[in-house]
């Protein structure tokens, strides 16, 4: 059943500029940044989907596979910097590889990873959860090994046999990722304040944000 909305302005006080926020102006514009580059990297997976570049199935399937396994990375990268106020993650900051930042992040703070919202806009301060299949902090974690395994050749004994392109499986795999940042609520370390990010924000085309703080 899909959750019954939420009441933000009842509880919390919507903040318009930066320098409000419990966070850095650089961290907020850095994972704007990252979340562009993901609408970047799926437009390019869609191309590759359409089959309008006359490529063999197996190199589509290969680079699709690689810019999932970057989208992943960039989610993970952004988790890191927006909650870069979180104790402990020392070793995050050096990570590049997005399972183990996961894993890290998820030690020194368990809710940091995006919540997916309803693909809608706020109307008088409601708010509704996303109520489908969506990625989550495990999905991803074992998504990128899986992308890891896809993009190496393999063993010698695996030399030679057939495996057929999992297409079908890339659309699948996409559509979740994009129901998880279609629309997502980050929530702060530290203070009791979130953020709704859109990546369409507005319809605007671009992607934008709001800041809430308990009022």
């Amino acid at each position: 059943m899909p959750q019954q909305p939420v009441n933000l302005r009842q509880m919390y006080k919507l903040q318009t500029e930066l320098m409000t926020m419990a966070v850095n102006e650089q961290s907020v514009l850095t994972y704007i940044k990252l979340m562009e580059e993901i609408k970047v990297r799926f437009a390019w997976l869609d191309y590759l989907m359409s089959g309008q570049l006359q490529t063999p199935a197996n190199l589509r399937e290969e680079s699709c596979y690689l810019q999932i396994r970057m989208v992943c990375e960039l989610i993970a990268l952004g988790c890191a910097v927006m909650h870069d106020n979180v104790p402990n993650i020392t070793r995050v900051r050096k990570d590049y590889q997005a399972d183990k930042i996961v894993n890290e992040m998820a030690k020194a703070y368990p809710d940091f990873f995006p919540e997916p919202l309803a693909a809608q806009d706020v109307p008088h301060g409601m708010i509704t959860r996303f109520n489908g299949d969506a990625l989550t902090r495990d999905g991803l974690v074992a998504l990128y090994r899986r992308c890891g395994e896809i993009l190496h050749k393999g063993s010698v004994k695996n030399l030679g046999k057939n495996v057929a392109p999992k297409l079908d499986d890339i659309h699948s795999t996409s559509q979740l990722i994009r129901n998880l940042i279609s629309r997502h609520q980050i929530r702060h370390y530290d203070q009791d304040a979130f953020w709704i990010v859109g990546m369409n924000h507005g319809g605007t085309g671009q992607v934008g944000y709001m800041y809430f703080e308990k009022a």
